[in-house]
């Protein structure tokens, strides 16, 4: 039986080209998080500056936000309702953005569970079931065709 032999040299340059190939995957498994960060933050900016333009008629109207969210829409005057869709477009875009966080997996299932409660119940609001159907991006709205449907009861 021969035996081959493998010289010192040979196990370091091994050595080496192993340490150099899980480096690059560690790098390549940092770009891979740093991206999806980037992602995260650019849907936070654009959520941001959505919640921000919606609530922008509420400022210094507190009484308007509390007849908006306890009144029926019929009750409401035209300016009124105005002011509940740029409340409901806001709640949907906070909601649509938590949705996306949490498929990235920025968010805990323990924060997720709360979030999804906040989604169930503004879904049972029938009134804005327009709102989801027409607004919602292809991921978010099939998460919402999941959901349990109390409209149609």
């Amino acid at each position: 039986m021969n035996r081959i032999k493998v010289s010192f040299d040979t196990w370091i340059q091994l050595l080496g080209m192993v340490g150099v190939l899980g480096g690059l995957i560690f790098v390549g498994l940092e770009m891979r998080q740093t991206q999806t960060i980037a992602l995260a933050a650019q849907a936070n900016a654009r959520t941001e500056m959505l919640l921000s333009r919606s609530l922008v008629i509420f400022e210094g109207r507190a009484e308007l936000m509390h007849k908006v969210q306890t009144s029926r829409t019929e009750d409401l005057d035209e300016f009124e309702r105005t002011a509940k869709n740029s409340l409901d477009s806001w709640s949907y875009a906070l909601q649509a953005n938590n949705y996306f966080q949490y498929q990235l997996g920025l968010l805990d299932d323990e924060q997720w569970k709360v979030i999804e409660q906040r989604i169930q119940e503004s879904w049972d609001t029938c009134e804005m079931r327009p709102l989801y159907t027409r607004d919602a991006d292809t991921a978010f709205a099939d998460y919402l065709a999941t959901l349990k449907d109390n409209c149609d009861e």
